[in-house]
């Protein structure tokens, strides 16, 4: 399990690092902007999440028969 919560810090922060948010909310324009910004990270962070568990349940139903 160490190695899993490894692998996903290591393929997540990237994301987060390289992620430019912008903080200043001018109108209601700018606050859609910046859910969508955060909504798009969270959305790929899952997705990558969701990718690493079938891969494990595959290995694991693969080894275990």
């Amino acid at each position: 399990m160490k190695k899993l919560f490894g692998s996903i810090v290591a393929f997540g922060l990237p994301v987060l690092a390289l992620a430019q948010v912008q903080t200043r909310v001018n109108d209601v324009n700018d606050a859609i902007r910046i859910f969508y910004q955060y909504g798009n990270v969270a959305i790929s962070i899952l997705i990558s999440i969701a990718v690493i568990f079938i891969v494990y349940g595959i290995v694991k139903y693969a080894v275990m028969g």
